[in-house]
């Protein structure tokens, strides 16, 4: 059956007639023989948690893959937002249903609220870990401003549901950058005008995937606002004062120092002590002066260090270097 379609690499270990023809489809709607999901059912079907272990399976294995001639990527930000949007928020809804429906008599209404929050937690990990394959420089960039966003809100005094809606959007606030050129996110020199509007385009795409996922906090607009600035002069809205929304602000902050603080193939790592000079030394102008403040105050020496480790993360096991504009 693989000779009649004429794929040039591997044979399948096992598989049906429905799951060739499943991987056939995609391979005529990308025109590369490409691995999508290593899943039995549709790729756009994810009806129970343990199909987020499989998806974090199938990106575990592509190092396996490639050496067996099989390609895995996505072709491009249409095809990315079509099948991430709709397995993240097939997870959201379907396990829901499944859990509410059929464990109202078994497990109480908190440990059902706990389910669904572990199901999204591990969703955004596995797309987290997708953008950052993508760019080598950006592995665990996304998971050092969430644990950094979660600590500034902890000392301002946020609820805790609060806190974890936070994390979630520092996990995956750079989605967007899904749809820039690697190119142009790697380079090591000045960016030209165009290249750098390009950039400016990655929090308006990342709304636009997750707008319509039914996330139980502000995730699509906390991200959509975090490269706003309290003067007016961020991207993409203009946005200013109080019309930016405090996690966005939070979120802010804790991804300039994460980027001060990090390598990035333009320049060395600069180090937490200039990272918060600089915050302090825009405070009230950039950033929020209460952010700032709360920022500040978590030790530079101890705190951070923590913060930023990540190497025991499951998720970010593959992280080497980290930065990314």
């Amino acid at each position: 059956m693989w000779k009649r379609f004429g794929t040039p690499t591997g044979e399948a270990d096992s598989g049906t007639q429905e799951e060739f023809e499943i991987a056939y489809d995609c391979w005529k709607r990308t025109n590369r023989p490409r691995i999508m999901f290593y899943f039995n059912k549709s790729p756009y079907t994810l009806k129970n948690k343990d199909d987020i272990d499989q998806l974090r399976n199938v990106i575990e294995f592509q190092e396996e893959l490639k050496k067996k001639g099989i390609i895995w990527d996505f072709n491009g930000p249409d095809e990315f937002e079509t099948i991430m949007r709709g397995h993240l928020d097939n997870v959201i809804r379907q396990l829901a249903l499944s859990e509410i429906t059929e464990g109202l008599e078994k497990k109480s209404s908190q440990e059902l609220l706990d389910d669904l929050r572990k199901a999204i937690a591990g969703a955004i990990s596995v797309i987290a870990l997708t953008v950052e394959m993508r760019d080598p420089y950006t592995a665990g960039h996304q998971r050092r401003v969430a644990n950094l966003a979660k600590a500034i809100a902890k000392v301002m005094g946020f609820s805790e549901g609060r806190i974890e809606g936070i994390y979630m959007a520092g996990c995956i606030h750079d989605l967007g950058k899904m749809a820039v050129p690697a190119e142009i996110l790697s380079k090591p020199g000045k960016l030209t005008e165009i290249e750098f509007n390009l950039i400016k385009c990655h929090p308006q795409i990342g709304f636009d995937i997750l707008k319509n996922i039914d996330f139980p906090w502000p995730i699509e607009d906390t991200i959509f606002q975090h490269h706003e600035r309290l003067n007016g002069s961020g991207y993409p809205s203009g946005l200013s004062g109080e019309k930016i929304m405090v996690e966005s602000k939070i979120l802010a902050v804790a991804d300039v120092v994460e980027a001060i603080c990090s390598h990035r193939t333009y320049r060395p790592a600069l180090g937490v002590e200039f990272a918060l000079n600089e915050i302090s030394r825009n405070k009230g102008i950039l950033y929020d002066v209460s952010v700032v403040d709360a920022c500040s105050s978590i030790s530079p020496n101890d705190g951070f260090e923590k913060l930023f480790h990540i190497s025991n993360d499951p998720f970010h096991r593959f992280a080497d270097k980290s930065g990314s504009r």
